[in-house]
């Protein structure tokens, strides 16, 4: 969804909150890239989602149930856009963070269980 700028101070607070957002996501992705992400202790503290599925809405996204979750707490959630995924090594990052991949849930778009 586009930030429409008219100059006030809530849209500007906006656009500070995702360039912050697009920051880290891009920071991340080098890290990545590097080999030096995602760290254990990263994995530790991200949110673990459960019974996970690929989805559309818009742009590749991920739903499950979360745990540990720092905003939504645990239950079903729809995750932001799906950035970098690596199932074979149980995370996943999205442009808000990284997630930890438990077991899929067995449906097409939940690939093959590990």
């Amino acid at each position: 969804m586009p930030i429409y700028l008219s100059g006030s101070a809530e849209e500007q607070g906006l656009l500070a909150s995702e360039a912050a957002r697009f920051k880290s996501l891009v920071n991340d992705m080098e890290r990545v890239l590097a080999g030096t992400a995602p760290t254990w202790a990263e994995l530790v503290a991200a949110p673990m989602l459960q019974d996970w599925r690929l989805q559309r809405r818009g742009a590749l996204c991920l739903v499950g149930d979360v745990v540990d979750h720092p905003r939504l707490g645990p239950g079903p959630i729809v995750t932001s856009d799906l950035v970098l995924f690596s199932p074979e090594r149980g995370w996943a990052r999205t442009l808000s963070r990284f997630y930890r991949l438990a077991e899929p849930d067995g449906t097409e778009d939940g690939r093959q269980r590990r």
